[in-house]
């Protein structure tokens, strides 16, 4: 069976990061391990979240807070690494790979995204044409970013999705959204197991 990742899931506008984890029966989840972007497989950085499994049967159910974590909030990229006692087929309980799941937050990028292209077709703004209309280049290239670091993790290609993040990162960070509403999410996120 491995491990399945029922739920890896970034809620309340960031704040926790909910977990719904599970094992073949008569097997436990014996360890969780928690990477922002930047610090993905660097095993020295990786957070140990092994303390919040109960390990009483084998399924693990629940929520950490951003604080936990050192983090203000859940944002961009986080992967987890789960490892169970659960056997193979000959019996040796060291030879199934972890599973990987990965969550993860674009929204403020959405927003961003929505920023450039207000101010793009501002009403009140004299237009020459028509075809003056969505042409600022920030637009095409924040969402052909945001669509490609979402088919990126969909197709394993992590390294290249964080890149793109970070891209978007130096794209956005040079305009705010003035006439953007607050983003509040109760689930914010999407998630992919490996």
């Amino acid at each position: 069976m491995s491990i399945i990742i029922n739920n890896l899931e970034i809620i309340e506008d960031g704040s926790k990061l909910a977990f719904n984890l599970e094992t073949a029966e008569g097997f436990n989840i014996t360890s969780l391990l928690l990477w922002k972007m930047d610090d993905f497989k660097d095993y020295s950085l990786a957070k140990n979240l092994t303390y919040k499994l109960q390990q009483i049967n084998n399924k693990e159910v629940f929520i950490i807070t951003a604080a936990e974590v050192d983090l203000s909030t859940f944002e961009d990229v986080y992967f987890i690494e789960v490892d169970s006692n659960e056997e193979d087929d000959n019996g040796c309980s060291s030879c199934l790979q972890p599973t990987l799941g990965i969550t993860y937050n674009l929204s403020k990028y959405y927003q961003c995204l929505l920023g450039y292209f207000f101010e793009a077709n501002d009403a009140n703004k004299p237009c020459k044409t028509c075809h003056d209309v969505n042409t600022k280049p920030e637009i095409i290239s924040i969402n052909l970013l945001i669509e490609m670091v979402e088919t990126s993790i969909q197709l394993g290609y992590y390294t290249q999705a964080i890149n793109m993040i970070k891209k978007l990162k130096k794209l956005c960070h040079l305009k705010k959204c003035n006439n953007c509403p607050p983003i509040n999410c109760s689930s914010c996120s999407k998630f992919k197991i490996y």
